[in-house]
């Protein structure tokens, strides 16, 4: 809003004035730029910084990345984690989440599962938001064992599954028709402390209705109305259309 515009002015004010600006001020000058999702401005400012990532602090780096992924830039993200490694700068999982979120959304899979499989052999602390992002990628990918993948390298790092990811996963199985495994992890999220939204039922569905099984999708919609869960205008559609199917 007009706090950023005007946080802009004092830091174009200060550039210009000749004053010599620490990292710190450039980092936040990007952060800024960032917030706003002008990512060009922000790439141009961090290039500004003798052509280097070492002295961009590594909140304007997340916020940087985030910025070109929000402008659907994938190259540029995935550019970024390219120069960081030749910086040494020493990058997180809020950036490698943001890549792979980032090519994932692009339609760019493959690369999204490659970066997530080189990350998984690294000794960087995976979030639930990284899986999260590489499971969205296995659905699209149609290759549901990868899935399983996921769940699994989870556990051994002792990485808390939460609705995010059960949800991602159970849409996952849909898009890849293995309409069974979207129900049984339905059943292992019930044994769990997640709860049931109205999205996890509507992946539910959809995968019954990918695999025209009208009645397992009538009995979660019965589910839902005993759970008292929301129903929504998608949950009847998706619940229609397997019945059509059936």
């Amino acid at each position: 809003g007009s706090e950023w515009a005007r946080a802009l002015q004092v830091y174009r004010a200060l550039a210009q004035s000749g004053v010599q600006l620490g990292t710190s001020v450039s980092s936040t000058a990007t952060s800024v730029y960032a917030h706003v999702f002008v990512w060009e401005q922000a790439l141009r400012q961090v290039g500004g910084m003798t052509q280097s990532l070492i002295g961009l602090h590594m909140m304007g780096f997340n916020a940087l990345a985030m910025a070109c992924a929000e402008g659907s830039a994938w190259e540029k993200v995935l550019q970024l984690v390219s120069m960081s490694a030749q910086s040494k700068l020493e990058l997180n999982t809020i950036v490698f989440s943001t890549a792979i979120s980032a090519c994932e959304q692009a339609g760019k899979w493959e690369t999204a599962l490659q970066l997530f499989s080189l990350i998984a052999h690294s000794k960087v602390d995976l979030s639930t938001a990284t899986f999260s992002a590489a499971i969205n990628a296995c659905g699209k990918s149609s290759k549901w064992e990868n899935v399983l993948q996921c769940f699994g390298l989870m556990a051994r790092r002792r990485v808390e599954s939460n609705a995010i990811t059960f949800n991602a996963a159970i849409s996952a199985y849909g898009k890849c028709r293995e309409w069974e495994e979207a129900l049984q992890l339905l059943n292992v999220m019930g044994q769990s402390s997640v709860e049931f939204s109205t999205v996890t039922f509507n992946a539910a569905i959809n995968a019954c209705d990918n695999c025209g099984k009208w009645e397992n999708a009538l009995e979660l919609l019965s589910a839902m109305v005993q759970g008292k869960v929301e129903l929504g205008t998608i949950t009847f559609s998706a619940a229609i259309s397997a019945c059509e199917k059936g």
